[in-house]
């Protein structure tokens, strides 16, 4: 997975979207997951937080600055990048 992650504590992890499961990379490809996650390393546990309205891209890097993240370019699509930068507020 080449998904987006950040640090939500000393325990858990976000997860900016992603893939559902393996897909071929090729037309039919329905894009990435709009979905975010968080993880908890102490149970394994994860659980959906939102659907954001905006495609999260994966192979990109999210930074994070006082309360914001901020996910910066990345494939939208399968060997499609994005020129979109991304902020949510935590």
């Amino acid at each position: 997975m080449a998904g987006t992650a950040t640090p939500y504590s000393d325990k858990m992890i976000i997860f900016w979207g992603g893939v559902e499961e393996i897909l071929p990379s090729d037309a039919m490809h329905p894009g990435f997951s709009h979905t975010v996650r968080l993880f908890d390393t102490t149970t394994g546990e994860i659980k959906c937080l939102a659907e954001s309205p905006f495609t999260l891209a994966v192979t990109t890097n999210a930074v994070m600055h006082d309360n914001n993240v901020y996910i910066v370019s990345g494939e939208e699509h399968p060997g499609i990048r994005t020129p979109v930068i991304l902020k949510a507020t935590m």
